[in-house]
């Protein structure tokens, strides 16, 4: 059945680089090194860069993660994974006051054309979510720019044709999602 909520602490615990030995070490100080490395492996390692709770959708259950921002920007930075950009992107927009760091790495987002196209869209509309005067409206600048990087034809005064540029779908995807 339905189970209510369960807050649990994650500990990590791993295997902290050991030291090299010497070739000429006697028994006694092999055996302390020994100790020490498995004093070491109890102890809880860090900095732990972000959580993967439901990773391979093994689960049966909803997960509801509360990270610290610089948590959730790099976890937005560092995985390849697309669920957890987009876990990520949400979990950023979820605080009530924003920062520039999260600001910044949603437009890195944005900008970077590796990413998947839905992952860039969700980060131009959550950098407009995040826009107000807690980053003094600082999104809004950074995608003005990108749109006039990427989309705005300067000449023209206006959009620039979609078919002169040969853009693929995703970016135009991204483009339209820039201009809502």
């Amino acid at each position: 059945g339905d189970q209510s909520l369960v807050l649990e602490d994650v500990k990590c615990r791993g295997k902290v680089a050991g030291k090299k030995r010497k070739r000429n070490q006697s028994s006694a100080d092999l055996v302390e090194v020994e100790a020490s490395q498995a004093e070491e492996a109890n102890q809880v390692c860090g900095p732990i860069k972000w959580i993967d709770v439901h990773h391979n959708y093994e689960w049966f259950a909803t997960f509801d993660v509360s990270q610290p921002e610089k948590m959730w920007i790099a976890q937005l930075e560092s995985s390849k994974d697309i669920v957890i950009q987009l876990h990520a992107i949400s979990g950023l927009v979820n605080f009530e006051k924003h920062s520039y760091g999260a600001v910044n790495a949603l437009y890195s987002c944005l900008q970077n054309k590796k990413c998947f196209h839905r992952v860039r869209s969700e980060a131009a509309l959550a950098m407009a979510n995040t826009a107000g005067e807690d980053t003094d409206w600082a999104a809004l600048g950074l995608l003005m720019k990108y749109y006039r990087e990427s989309v705005f034809n300067p000449e023209l005064f206006s959009m620039s044709d979609v078919k002169a540029k040969k853009l693929d779908v995703g970016e135009q995807l991204v483009s339209q999602s820039v201009t809502t």
